[in-house]
């Protein structure tokens, strides 16, 4: 009994064709890269030659990557570069901008060659690779026409039947999704740079401008006799003095997020003792957890706790905003509590309050930049506690959250124990 298995063994062909395609696009984010990697792959098993086109932001059509099946004659192929194309002559990439339809030529007449030449060297190279057949597929994703993928057959006498239509169809939406994922990945650190170089100019800027209303507040302070009766001028300048004072935080904010995502966090760790540096933090935050009549607890493991191996003033930061949330949302009255713990070559360090408690759909985002859970009569920019997060695993650790809406906050950072 005989089966003809030659459509399936092609179908199966294709499939791993494709996977093998997929893999190539999905292995860099530039489209460059990319697409010489897809054109050299294209090169083969579906064409003698293959030559991509993208539309620039210009609206120029740039012939950007050409690639040849015999490596020999990766010489003769990459002289097609040298063309570039004009949209005041008629060529086959053009017609398929225009219409967003793929074009097949099973066979391609000498007229065809002439009529699409830039040039007269043109012409002679076009037919010193001896096309034979073509097959050019639009570059479309989410609606918008990229550019055009071309097949081209030659010396190997192979013809284009229909159904490659579909496989390079196919092969051209997914390298259109990669040049997609490629530009929307360029503009976006575009953005990036954009950003932190504007963050950087008006950080700077910001800062002189402070420093001049700093030096000026306190000649004026200065000045004021302790009994010259202007104490409604006094309480005006501490007040401007106190705002430049949350600005200069501020920026000093932006710059940690900054250097946290640039990967350069400067640590100085030393052996520190957990007890220490929580009894430091509570004692600069009492007074204020004393004008709310909070009562704000330190408790620490009754047998002792390891040193742990940190920088000191990056934990008292951590420790500073995690208390300093507690006593600003819970309500008079309640209570804060400190608390360390041992946990294997770990300390563990709790601050829980009897606040309002953070809803579930607020948990995953709590330690995310410029996040806030509470928005009416906010204070700050919503960067603390992604810079607490940034600190602990710049010391190796992991910081978390358990709440429930009207039942307290519970944050956690674990730190590496010295020893």
């Amino acid at each position: 009994m005989l089966r003809d298995i030659s459509r399936r063994k092609r179908a199966e062909e294709v499939q791993r064709f494709l996977a093998q395609a997929s893999s190539v696009l999905a292995a860099s984010l530039d489209h460059e890269t990319t697409l010489a990697s897809l054109a050299r792959l294209a090169a083969g098993p579906l064409a003698d030659f293959c030559f991509i086109d993208l539309i620039e932001d210009s609206g120029a059509v740039n012939r950007l990557v050409v690639a040849h099946a015999d490596p020999g004659k990766e010489a003769l192929a990459q002289q097609l570069l040298r063309y570039p194309l004009d949209r005041g002559r008629p060529h086959l990439v053009f017609t398929v901008l225009q219409t967003g339809e793929p074009e097949l030529w099973p066979e391609l007449p000498e007229s065809y060659l002439e009529s699409v030449a830039q040039s007269q060297d043109h012409l002679r190279l076009l037919r010193s690779l001896q096309i034979r057949s073509l097959l050019a597929v639009p570059l479309r994703a989410h609606g918008h026409l990229r550019g055009v993928l071309t097949l081209l057959t030659a010396q190997s006498g192979r013809r284009y039947p229909a159904e490659d239509l579909e496989l390079a169809q196919e092969l051209g939406r997914r390298a259109a999704l990669a040049i997609e994922n490629a530009r929307l990945y360029r503009e976006a650190q575009k953005a990036v740079r954009a950003r932190d170089e504007v963050r950087s100019v008006v950080s700077h800027d910001l800062g002189n401008t402070l420093s001049a209303i700093f030096i000026g507040t306190e000649l004026l302070l200065k000045t004021l006799p302790a009994d010259s009766g202007q104490d409604e001028t006094r309480r005006h300048l501490e007040a401007i003095r106190a705002s430049a004072a949350q600005m200069e935080r501020l920026i000093g904010n932006l710059l940690e997020i900054r250097r946290m995502e640039a990967g350069r966090l400067p640590l100085d760790c030393k052996p520190e003792e957990p007890a220490g540096l929580i009894a430091e933090a509570c004692q600069v935050l009492q007074p204020l957890a004393s004008v709310k009549s909070q009562h704000l607890e330190a408790e620490l493991a009754a047998d002792g706790l390891p040193r742990v191996l940190a920088d000191r003033e990056r934990v008292l930061q951590v420790l500073s905003n995690l208390v300093g949330n507690a006593v600003k949302y819970t309500p008079v009255g309640g209570l804060i509590t400190v608390r360390a713990e041992r946990r294997d070559a770990e300390v563990c360090i709790l601050v829980k309050d009897t606040g309002p408690g953070i809803p579930a759909e607020h948990l995953p985002h709590i330690f995310e930049r410029f996040w806030q859970v509470r928005q009416g009569g906010r204070r700050g920019i919503g960067l603390g506690l992604a810079i607490a997060r940034g600190i602990v695993e710049a010391h190796g650790g992991r910081i978390w959250v358990e709440s429930r809406a009207g039942a307290g906050s519970e944050f956690y950072f674990i730190l590496p124990a010295a020893e």
